[in-house]
């Protein structure tokens, strides 16, 4: 989404509810039209592909390779093909287990034994270098597993099933995306496919808002070509997953930069309600951000009447960070850098800056309750932003400029810290060790932060030790955590 006339917002999807827009979701090369298949039975057969909102091109899958001990996984779909050749869950055409490689073809489910779920967090993050989904530990970032995977667009946990929703990019960069839900043993590493991958649209960005029964995103009519300012909404009904609903068409928004989406799932009922930011075109002082809402339940998707203006942001690569509350009143997290610096942009953190930002909490309606938190930057950009629902504090990174990781709790009278760091492209907050995830830019790898709460009102970050694999170069911001369904338990 690199546009001068858009503020470029850096986030994940993550399976979290705060979701910062990513760099729009860039073609790659097609992988090899089949994986390397690990210990397993035959291969299931590939799924023909269905035509999603009058633009992907139907195509018939693959057909799977032969199973067995290094026998070839099931084959993706041809150049056009919207679905590609995928065994069921009980296909038995899966690979390996814990830190080697399966095929990118079948399931990891060596005939019936496979237990999903697990005690441990999860990280998985694709790698697009090595074309590898990778299952890490979130207490250090140990290797856990590395599966061959075709091209990852996005991944997203839903905290309520345990499933893992990974839409892929198995045939041309012109044709629809598939979806393809899968379960995980957060002990072992090993993947489970449930039921067949859908054709659905292709995300925009690599974030996914999970609610009840439902998963949305922001979507590309033209996936060789996203852009910011054509992306459109997209519902999936997920209440019978695998057994996924797509609809006809995706919505169309506003005019506009698609920023971002926060997301937060109805406890009570199916749906839940969503937040898009938008940036109008960039005047000669300022761009102009606002939020849309969108209400969504069993049977119905209401839109705000108008989108509600926020603020702006400087023309000169401005931009907010957008994280949730993933409390039941919807409730969104902005952090709002100065519009202007008293004097010219720094190369480096500059600590006590004493130029300062705000974080705002705004209700459904998008007006501001609770008052505003200062915290202080010396930076245009906010690049990417998470909150911590247990102890209310939210976390901001910078990609240039004044670069550093802050913590600002929502408190009155609370003490933000600023750690001074190198560029960070996003964030996550990761539930089972209630540390802070950030994805860095220089070296395309992540960071863990373990979070000091005795003092809420003052929070400290403090960088963990990791153990990440050496091959591992986390580029494209595919990443997501595992998310309990009690995340302050």
């Amino acid at each position: 989404m690199k546009n001068a006339c858009f503020a470029a917002t850096i986030a994940l999807l993550s399976g979290c509810s705060l979701i910062n827009s990513l760099d729009s979701v860039k073609p790659q090369a097609n992988g090899p039209d089949a994986g390397t298949g690990g210990k397993g039975g035959k291969g299931g057969k590939g799924s023909g592909g269905r035509e999603i909102d009058g633009g992907g091109a139907t195509g018939t899958g693959g057909a799977s390779g032969s199973g067995g001990t290094g026998g070839a996984g099931g084959g993706v779909g041809g150049s056009d093909a919207s679905a590609g050749g995928q065994s069921t869950m009980d296909a038995g055409s899966g690979g390996s287990g814990a830190g080697t490689d399966s095929g990118a073809g079948g399931a990891v489910d060596s005939g019936g034994s496979f237990t999903p779920g697990g005690p441990n967090g999860a990280i998985v993050a694709y790698d697009p270098d090595n074309q590898k989904t990778f299952v890490l530990d979130p207490t250090d970032g140990h290797l856990v597993s590395s599966d061959a995977t075709p091209r990852v667009l996005a991944i997203a946990n839903d905290p309520a099933t345990d499933y893992w929703y990974i839409f892929r990019q198995v045939g041309a960069v012109t044709g629809p995306a598939e979806l393809q839900v899968k379960q995980l043993n957060t002990t072992t590493g090993d993947w489970r496919d449930v039921g067949a991958p859908v054709a659905v649209p292709n995300p925009a960005i690599p974030t996914v808002g999970v609610l009840n029964g439902r998963i949305a995103y922001l979507s590309t009519p033209n996936p060789a070509q996203p852009s910011a300012t054509t992306s459109t909404f997209t519902v999936l009904d997920t209440t019978n997953a695998p057994n996924i609903t797509v609809p006809a068409r995706s919505r169309a928004l506003p005019a506009g930069g698609k920023l971002a989406l926060n997301a937060r799932a109805n406890p009570t009922d199916v749906g839940g309600s969503v937040t898009i930011a938008l940036q109008a075109m960039c005047g000669a002082t300022e761009c102009v951000v606002s939020l849309l809402g969108e209400t969504i339940n069993a049977t119905t998707i209401k839109e705000d009447a108008s989108p509600t203006t926020i603020g702006s942001v400087s023309p000169s690569g401005g931009s907010m960070g957008f994280a949730s509350t993933e409390a039941a009143t919807p409730t969104d997290v902005i952090l709002i850098p100065p519009l202007t610096l008293p004097g010219a942009t720094p190369t480096m953190c500059v600590p006590n800056s004493g130029t300062t930002g705000l974080v705002k909490l705004l209700d459904s309606s998008h007006t501001a309750v609770g008052g505003s938190f200062p915290f202080d930057i010396e930076n245009l950009r906010v690049s990417s932003a998470a909150f911590d629902p247990c102890h209310n504090i939210a976390f901001a990174t910078s990609l240039l400029g004044d670069t550093a990781l802050w913590s600002i709790p929502l408190v009155a009278g609370g003490t933000p810290q600023k750690l001074c760091a190198s560029s960070g492209g996003g964030l996550l907050f990761e539930p089972y060790t209630h540390g802070v995830l950030r994805v860095t830019s220089n070296d395309s790898r992540f960071e863990l932060y373990d979070l000091g709460e005795k003092d809420q009102s003052a929070p400290t970050l403090t960088l963990r030790t990791m153990h990440l694999p050496a091959v591992f170069a986390l580029k494209t911001g595919v990443i997501a955590v595992r998310r309990p369904k009690n995340v302050c338990k």
